[in-house]
């Protein structure tokens, strides 16, 4: 857990109005569906008719997070109806959780966490059921980290996180935002100006450095890099600490995710299920 991490002004100062949390718990109803999807929209644009951001919210139980919906999409998701963000995905993660050793932390590693709701959510499931999860997040993006530490601290969830980006090689490169959707945020490209420097350490490396022999669940989604990292991982951590199960981000074509898919199958992991941008795989035998 980040100790040391603190919310400015304190949690709470933005809280949302009573017509905005009147018209989200109507969000948790809708369903999960094409419809719910659309209803979901409407509902988003009721709320931020007034204002988009800052909401110190709720976003699954016991979970806390101070939301800024107009300069990132799924902080916007996650502000109402947030059952239906990455669905599919969430139910596998749980799914792993589950059948998951109860006796011991579920370990959960999020590359490019954003603000931090994979980890986030997962732990509110853990804290329901009396299971203990355990997450490393890794986020270089400086503007995003410090949101992800805001909301572990409003949460006091076990998360703790490392600011390197990860590659495939130790180095450092800059990092560039986009403003009108963080979680778009970027490696910037060879011979691109601008951004803030970051520090590069390959996935191995900092598995190792937090003290992680074996991974039971890891997501990637790290805008364009995720190939590069995920061969890292591969080259740089042991067999044993590849994670029993993985999301990755393999794009919206059948062309954009066969690479993905090939390297994932060449080292032993079959594809449990394709979602809209996301493959999640399983080593064999775990499916």
């Amino acid at each position: 857990m980040i100790a040391d991490a603190t919310i400015e002004p304190p949690y709470g100062a933005h809280r949302a109005p009573r017509f905005v949390e009147a018209v989200r718990s109507l969000g948790d109803a809708v369903p999960d569906n094409a419809v719910g999807r659309r209803l979901a929209s409407l509902l988003r644009r009721v709320c931020f008719a007034a204002s988009a951001a800052p909401y110190d919210v709720e976003v699954f139980p016991t979970i806390h997070a101070r939301l800024r919906p107009a300069t990132n999409r799924t902080e916007k998701h996650v502000f109402l109806a947030a059952h239906l963000w990455d669905a599919q995905e969430r139910r596998a993660l749980e799914t792993a959780l589950f059948a998951a050793d109860p006796a011991k932390p579920f370990v959960f590693v999020d590359v490019g966490a954003n603000a931090g709701f994979y980890g986030l959510a997962l732990a509110s499931v853990g804290r329901r059921a009396g299971r203990g999860v355990s997450v490393l997040a890794i986020e270089p993006d400086p503007i995003n980290r410090a949101r992800l530490e805001a909301n572990v601290a409003a949460s006091a969830a076990d998360v703790t996180v490392e600011p390197a980006a990860v590659g495939r090689v130790v180095g450092v490169a800059r990092m560039i935002d986009d403003p009108r959707n963080r979680g778009e945020s970027r490696l910037a490209e060879s011979g691109q100006g601008g951004g803030v420097e970051v520090e590069v350490k390959p996935l191995g490396a900092i598995l190792a450095a937090h003290g992680l022999a074996a991974v039971d669940a890891m997501k990637v989604d790290v805008e364009g890099m995720d190939f590069e990292v995920v061969a890292g991982l591969f080259e740089t951590a042991p067999a044993e600490a590849w994670p029993r199960m993985m999301i990755v981000e393999v794009g919206r074509s059948e062309a954009e995710a066969a690479p993905m898919i090939g390297l994932l199958r060449s080292n032993g992991y079959e594809i449990a299920a394709r979602t809209r941008l996301n493959v999640v795989a399983a080593l064999s035998g775990q499916v």
